[in-house]
């Protein structure tokens, strides 16, 4: 999960800090550059509540799938786009599936916690009991009969 959610990060935002080499090679303003990060973050805002609503109805797995093959195909798909213009709408729909991990990512955590926490819980419990019929014991040795 931390690896999936970390390489949906890196593909999504590797735009950023590719920004000035990408200035020459494409022959591009710095304005032009600059909106390269922020069309990724209007794809997640613009998929922020279906991006929920598709984790609950799909699931965390596939979920997490959609939204690693949105943004790589999006990403590689802009990567060879011949203009500018696509190139940003690519990376506004790579920006949705950037933004289907991060609710896919919040629900894996609670159900993972959640059945480890039950178990750990159990297992407290039945620490406890063997305590109990131990102190009973211990005492019943002791005392004066």
């Amino acid at each position: 999960m931390t690896v999936a959610h970390a390489l949906g990060a890196l593909t999504a935002l590797a735009v950023a800090p590719l920004a000035p080499f990408l200035l020459e090679s494409l022959e591009l303003t710095r304005v032009q550059a600059g909106l390269f990060l922020p069309a990724v973050y209007l794809g997640g805002v613009l998929m922020a509540l279906p991006a929920g609503w598709f984790t609950d109805r799909l699931g965390v797995r596939l979920t997490f799938a959609l939204g690693q093959l949105l943004v790589g195909a999006m990403i590689a798909l802009a990567a060879w786009s011949p203009g500018y213009g696509l190139l940003l709408v690519l990376l506004v729909l790579g920006g949705f599936g950037f933004s289907v991990l991060n609710p896919a990512t919040g629900r894996a955590v609670v159900e993972w916690f959640t059945a480890h926490l039950e178990e750990h819980v159990r297992d407290i419990q039945a620490i406890r009991a063997a305590y109990k019929e131990f102190r009973a014991k211990e005492t019943a040795a002791q005392s004066p009969a």
